[in-house]
């Protein structure tokens, strides 16, 4: 192939190429970046259209907060009145404040007072049920009587968006108890949605869910931007409503005009187009200056070192200029004159190299295929001690060196040439003297011989036996500490057992202590009931008039009054700490005996019923009448199951505790304490059964109630007779509680029952 032919097809091939990789970059990087550029804006287009609805529900909060807070609200919802509705529920109101509902709900969801106004006929029509339904019972915007909070947003009534916003009726000072819901509502109809767009600016429109084309609600993300054609003037994005229960309502989409992504495929068309021309222009200039400049001339130094090549020794290269070409043509010139003056150099160098390796200070020979010493330097002749002019051309070099006669049989090692040997030996010097040396053999490149160096390594090797009887004492060292560390761990097993010695005073001087308590409690808890007593009487039999009524004498019985709870609380805290302490100690007394399910629960139902007195929370009892007796200490069994039972009346507000006594799957005695409170976070499960540790739904711990150490007890009575105990609990639906006791702590299987 020409060097021009190359050359042309080179840079047309290059020009071709650089084309169409700057086609593919722009088309699939930078065209891909204006996609995305339109892309977040279209999704910010979804976005501020979100805002403006989002502007449009909390203008609806607030002015249904500002009624729900309005004493004249809260006074009708207790006395009713036709004055309130017909000054405020009247069309003026509705009209300016594009309303189409507003109604006032009881707490049972009764509708007390509202209307519902049609925008088309202008007048008052009925209230459609599917309104109603939205304040339902269990409806989700139904307000309690302990309710401070409301709801704003959207909701789908009969099919259609609703602006609706619901709040309890509470005072102006937002007090309650609240007397029932505001609800207030406007619908989304077309107009609404014109007027958005109009204030935002946007094309807007609203998009069913089963739209077809568009994105399942379910899986697909809050903002949506559809794709588009290359040739589409517009770009819709869709943003997904929910609904004021959080539930996918509609789409709310908004088409965007495809400005900024034409403009941006014109410029990529545009710069290839020029970027075509340059490549065009460019390798016509290429290949005018590299056939003027650089091939042409080329040529004639191909020409003329042929001609040289062939035995015309004489010719020389002449180019004119200043290039590289020229300064090849000298160089060439110059190298023809080397060629030259090499020949005479040759002699000479050989004569050098003699000098050098003679002159070398380590100990080096020169050694022929059969092993003979060719030529040896000064320094191999002083390391073996004898003249060269005895060891040229007559010994062997394996005669210095007994063991490399053995290894090395024919002179020299086996291989080929440029291979090198590298051993430690022993040399043996003319006078019978030993020396340790480090030899190293390799074979020359240009012929069959070698060259054999030494290395006196005498210091080295002494040296290593230093280090070898260092290491040994190092061993000895190091075995003298290992004695003195398995000292130590003495000391620590020591310290450990000294430890566990504090920790049994612990638990005696906390018995003691709990003990010592509980006598003055005693006394204050009776000296205290005797005050109630007294002053019930003085009270009875005073002649004075209005001393029962009196605010001191009131005081007096809140504070004595107060002054028993703490007590109670106080000694239950001692109890747990009594228990705990005996349980640490080991000096529980446990009273094993054949438990009746039947009649632990009717105890712990005894035991709680002032717990359960409120009817809201009623307590529902379970038992297998198939349940076998349970071998076990009765009050430490009943202390757990009034644990658990208390503990879950404390954290139920609505709903019921159920107690399950039976045996399970696995055959095992089983009790289930299950309520349906605020529930326990699953990062606490494990945590609430820590001494001191109490929770609270949704995690975090609580410092009013009880002492702590309640589950804490529990879960140490029931390992004692090597059961379990845990907690499974979701947030906002409950918890359930679960004790099992294994097989051979029933009654029938016992080996204690005869």
């Amino acid at each position: 192939m020409g060097l021009r032919y190359f050359t042309f097809r080179l840079m047309s091939v290059t020009i071709a190429a650089t084309l169409v990789g700057l086609y593919l970059v722009s088309r699939f990087f930078t065209l891909s970046n204006f996609v995305e550029m339109e892309r977040k804006l279209v999704a910010d287009d979804v976005k501020r259209a979100h805002n403006a609805l989002d502007t449009s529900s909390n203008r609806i909060g607030l002015l249904a907060t500002d009624w729900a807070t309005w004493d004249e609200a809260y006074k009708f919802m207790a006395e009713g009145g036709q004055e309130f509705l017909d000054s405020n529920l009247n069309k003026e109101t509705f009209a300016k404040q594009h309303m189409a509902v507003i109604g006032l709900f009881d707490l049972s969801g009764r509708l007390v007072a509202g209307r519902y106004y049609d925008a088309a006929t202008q007048d008052f029509a009925a209230v459609p049920p599917e309104v109603l339904t939205l304040v339902a019972p269990h409806a989700g915007l139904l307000a309690g009587a302990a309710t401070s909070e409301g709801r704003s947003g959207v909701a789908l009534v009969g099919g259609r968006p609703m602006l609706v916003a619901a709040y309890p009726v509470l005072t102006s000072e937002h007090t309650g108890p609240a007397r029932g819901t505001l609800l207030m509502g406007s619908w989304l109809d077309p107009k609404t949605v014109g007027d958005l767009a109009a204030a935002t600016v946007l094309d807007m429109r609203l998009l069913p869910l089963d739209a077809p084309g568009l994105p399942d609600p379910a899986t697909a993300p809050d903002v949506v931007v559809l794709p588009a054609a290359e040739d589409a003037q517009t770009r819709t994005g869709l943003g997904l409503v929910r609904d004021v229960f959080a539930q996918p309502a509609f789409w709310l989409a908004v088409a965007t005009d495809r400005y900024f992504f034409h403009q941006g495929l014109g410029l990529i068309h545009s710069s290839l187009g020029l970027f075509a021309l340059a490549g065009v222009i460019l390798f016509l200039v290429l290949q005018a200056f590299l056939e003027r400049r650089i091939l042409h001339r080329l040529h004639s130094i191909s020409v003329l070192s042929g001609r040289v090549a062939k035995g015309e020794a004489t010719l020389r290269l002449h180019l004119p200029g200043a290039d590289e070409l020229s300064s090849l043509a000298l160089d060439l010139n110059a190298m023809l004159d080397r060629l030259e003056a090499a020949k005479r150099l040759l002699a000479a160098s050989e004569n050098r190299y003699r000098s050098l390796f003679l002159g070398i200070g380590s100990a080096i020979v020169l050694v022929d295929p059969d092993g003979m010493i060719q030529l040896a330097n000064p320094a191999y002749a002083r390391l073996v001690g004898l003249p060269r002019e005895e060891l040229e051309g007559l010994r062997r070099w394996t005669a210095f060196c007994p063991e490399m006669a053995a290894l090395f049989p024919g002179g020299l090692p086996p291989g080929g040439q440029g291979d090198s040997t590298v051993v430690a030996t022993l040399l043996v010097r003319g006078d019978g003297a030993t020396r340790s040396v480090l030899l190293t053999v390799a074979g020359l490149e240009s012929s069959a011989a070698a060259v054999v160096s030494l290395v006196d390594n005498t210091a080295a090797k002494q040296a290593e036996q230093e280090l070898a009887t260092l290491s040994q004492n190092l061993e000895g060292l190091v075995t003298a500490r290992t004695e003195e560390a398995k000292a130590k761990t003495l000391e620590l097993e020591t310290a450990n057992a000294r430890l566990r010695e504090l920790d049994q005073i612990k638990s005696a001087i906390l018995s003691s202590v709990s003990h010592e308590l509980r006598t003055p409690l005693t006394s204050i808890r009776g000296f205290t009931t005797l005050i109630e007593r007294d002053l019930d009487r003085l009270v009875q039999t005073s002649s004075l008039s209005g001393l029962g009524t009196n605010p001191r004498i009131r005081r007096i019985r809140n504070n004595l009054h107060i002054i028993n709870e703490e007590n109670l609380r106080l000694t239950e805290l001692i109890n747990d700490f009594l228990d705990l302490s005996k349980i640490e100690s080991g000096k529980m007394e446990w009273r094993d005996s054949a438990i009746d399910a039947r009649e632990l629960a009717a105890r712990a139902k005894r035991a709680t019923a002032t717990l359960f007195a409120d009817a809201t929370v009623p307590l529902s009892i379970t038992v297998n009448p198939q349940t076998p007796k349970l071998f076990a200490d009765g009050d430490r069994m009943l202390q757990v199951c009034i644990n658990l039972l208390a503990n879950a009346r404390k954290f139920t507000e609505h709903g019921q505790v159920r107690l399950s006594i039976g045996p399970d799957a696995a055959g095992d005695w089983s009790m289930q304490v299950a309520d349906t409170g605020r529930g326990i976070a699953a990062g606490d499960l494990e945590r609430i059964f820590d001494n001191f540790t109490q929770v609270v739904a949704g995690g975090g711990e609580i410092s009013s109630g009880g002492t702590g150490l309640g589950l804490s007890i529990c879960r140490t009575i029931i390992e004692h007779y090597g059961g379990r105990i845990w907690a499974e609990s979701t947030l906002g639906q409950g918890s359930r509680f679960t004790v099992t006791l294994p097989r051979k702590r029933l009654f029938v299987d016992h080996p204690a029952v005869a």
